[in-house]
C-alpha cells in the first residue's frame, strides 16, 4: 500500500476513535449527571422535617397543665397555666407564660381570677378578659367582661347578666373600630329559647349594641378569626339534642356584629379554625365514633376545608389510633397544613404528642409520634417562630399510681 494511502488510513482510524471516545466520555458525563440529579432529588425527597433543634422544660410547680394558648398583639404568644405547687395539696395556682418568636420564655406573670377564665385578648398597654361564674350548683352562669393591665391588675369588671349553660363558651375580639365584640351562647328563661348572643362595647366597658341569635340547638361560640374583606368569620358549634349531632355552625358577621351568611356542618365538633395565604378556611376538630367502632377508635381527628365563601372543598378524617385529640395547627412555608394533637393508641394506653402534614388537597405526607407520654388530658400548641416550628406541651414525669406530675416542653422543630 503507498504510503499515502497508509498515512489516510491511520487518519481516518485516528478520527474514529476520538469519536469513539468523546461519544463515551458525553454518555459518562451524561449518567454522571443524571445520577446526581436523581441523588440530589432524592436528598429533597428524603431531607428530614420537623425534627428537634432542641428541648427545654418549665416547672412552676409539681404539677404543670397546660389550660390555654393564643397568639398575642406583640407576635408573640401567651400561654395560660395552672400549677399544683405540691401534687398532694388541691391547691392550684394560675400564670400567663409569654413565648417570643424565637420559642423562647421571655415573661412569667402570676394570676387570680375571681371567677373562671374563658377567653382573652392582649393590646397594646392592657389585657380584655371574659371570666365566667361557675359556680352554680347546676343552674345558669354568668359571665363578666374585665380589663387588666400588663402587670395583670384589674382595672374594671363589668357583669354581663344574662344567663348561660354551665359548659357554655364565649369568645372576645377587637374591630377595626376599636370596639369590643363579644359572642356567647344565651339562654332565654321566659320562652327557654337559647341562642348565641353578639354584643359591642367601648374599651370602657360601656355596651353599644346587641343581639340574639336565636337556635333551635344548642349553641355556643369557639372562635372569632379575621377575614381578608375586613369581616371576621364566626365558628361555632351546635349540639342537636333531638338527633344527637354535633355540628360546624360557620357565621361571616362584619365589624358591627351584622351577618353576612351563614354554614352549616354536620358531625363535627371543632377546636380551631385558620384562614389560610389563598384565603381558604381550615377547621380542625374531632368527632366520635358510633358504638359498634368504639372499640377501635373512640374519638378521632376531622379537617374540614372551605372556600372563602364557605363552600367545601374537602374534609378528612384520621382513625388510626383509640383516641385522637386535636392540639392547634398551622400552614406550613410551602403552603401544607401541620397539626398537632395527642393521640393514645390502641395497643399502647400511653398518650403521646402526635405530628402530621397535609397538602392542600388533604394528602398526608408526613407524620411523627414523639416518645414520651404526655399530661392527661393536654394537647401541645404549635407555633411559627424565626426560621423554626416550636410545639408546646406538657411532658408527664410521674409513674401509673403516684400524684401527677407533669413539666411544660418546649421543642423546637426544623421547619
Amino acid at each position: 500500500m503507498p504510503p499515502s494511502n497508509l498515512y489516510k488510513t491511520h487518519t481516518v482510524s485516528s478520527n474514529y476513535m476520538k469519536t469513539i471516545a468523546i461519544i463515551l466520555f458525553t454518555f459518562l458525563t451524561l449518567a454522571s449527571c443524571n445520577e446526581q440529579i436523581k441523588q440530589t432529588n432524592r436528598t429533597k425527597e428524603t431531607k428530614p422535617s420537623y425534627q428537634n433543634i432542641s428541648e427545654t422544660s418549665i416547672s412552676l410547680g409539681e404539677h404543670n397543665a397546660l389550660l390555654h394558648g393564643k397568639p398575642t398583639a406583640d407576635n408573640n404568644y401567651l400561654l395560660y397555666i395552672r400549677t399544683a405547687r405540691d401534687a398532694t395539696i388541691p391547691k392550684d395556682d394560675y400564670y400567663f407564660l409569654k413565648i417570643n418568636n424565637q420559642g423562647d420564655s421571655i415573661h412569667c406573670l402570676p394570676v387570680r381570677f375571681e371567677y373562671s377564665l374563658t377567653d382573652y385578648i392582649e393590646l397594646d398597654s392592657f389585657y380584655i378578659v371574659v371570666t365566667t361564674d361557675r359556680r352554680t350548683m347546676g343552674g345558669y352562669t354568668k359571665d363578666f367582661l374585665n380589663k387588666y393591665d400588663k402587670n395583670w391588675k384589674l382595672i374594671w369588671s363589668k357583669k354581663i347578666n344574662h344567663p348561660k349553660y354551665p359548659d357554655g363558651s364565649t369568645a372576645v375580639t377587637l374591630t377595626r373600630n376599636n370596639e369590643l365584640l363579644v359572642l356567647a351562647d344565651e339562654f332565654v328563661p321566659k320562652t327557654e329559647e337559647h341562642g348565641m348572643s353578639i354584643r359591642r362595647y367601648h374599651l370602657d366597658g360601656t355596651l353599644i349594641a346587641e343581639n340574639l341569635m336565636l337556635t333551635k340547638e344548642l349553641t355556643y361560640p369557639i372562635s372569632i378569626t379575621p377575614s381578608a374583606d375586613n369581616h371576621f368569620y364566626v365558628t361555632a358549634g351546635q349540639y342537636d339534642q333531638t338527633t344527637g349531632i354535633p355540628s360546624l355552625w360557620l357565621i361571616k358577621l362584619t365589624q358591627k356584629g351584622d351577618t353576612v351568611w351563614t354554614k352549616k356542618h354536620p358531625y363535627f365538633y371543632a377546636k380551631q379554625t385558620i384562614v389560610t395565604s389563598n384565603e381558604n378556611l381550615v377547621f380542625y376538630g374531632s368527632n366520635f365514633s358510633p358504638p359498634a367502632e368504639q372499640k377501635n377508635h373512640y374519638e378521632y381527628i376531622k379537617i374540614i376545608v372551605l372556600d372563602k365563601n364557605g363552600n367545601l372543598q374537602w374534609q378528612k378524617e384520621m382513625k388510626q389510633n383509640y383516641y385522637e385529640k386535636p392540639g392547634n395547627c398551622l400552614e406550613t412555608k410551602d403552603g401544607n397544613y401541620l397539626f398537632a394533637s395527642t393521640i393514645t393508641p390502641i395497643q399502647n394506653k400511653g398518650d403521646k404528642a402526635y405530628l402530621f402534614e397535609l397538602t392542600k388537597k388533604g394528602e398526608l405526607t408526613f407524620e411523627r409520634t414523639f416518645d414520651y407520654s404526655v399530661g392527661i388530658s393536654s394537647v401541645p400548641y404549635l407555633i411559627r417562630t424565626e426560621g423554626q416550628i416550636t410545639m408546646i406541651g406538657q411532658k408527664w414525669m410521674g409513674k401509673f399510681g403516684e400524684p401527677f406530675k407533669d413539666i411544660i416542653q418546649i421543642t423546637k422543630l426544623t421547619d
